[in-house]
């Protein structure tokens, strides 16, 4: 998978953003339709979550906060990245040459 693709995912599946087409605004789908606009959190255009790390750690705390998930990275040859949900023990891991693209690959596989 490519990572524009991967990033697209990321952003609808993972994160609950949905892309607005007429403003070409991201919007955060939970935050919207709140009465007060200002809680809206919109964005240009999606992060590189697969290259970027901080962009990617972005997708560990929503995990974290929304579904209780525990996470571990691991390197060696590859980079491994593990989500456990805390309810149901589930665990989910990819690996990837980067740990941005294993966040992804792993958060990705959770929500099939």
């Amino acid at each position: 998978m490519k990572n524009d693709q991967i990033n697209v995912d990321i952003a609808t599946k993972v994160m609950g953003w949905k892309l607005y087409e007429c403003y070409g605004l991201w919007v955060d789908h939970k935050s919207a339709g709140r009465s007060n606009d200002q809680y809206y959190s919109t964005r240009m255009s999606i992060p590189k979550f697969c290259t970027d790390l901080t962009a990617a750690w972005e997708i560990v705390e929503k995990l974290s906060s929304d579904k209780g998930s525990r996470f571990h990275l691991d390197h060696g040859i590859l980079w491994k990245a593990q989500f456990i949900d805390k309810k149901t023990g589930l665990r989910t891991h990819a690996t990837a040459k980067t740990a941005a693209r294993a966040i992804c690959l792993a958060a990705l596989k959770g929500i099939k």
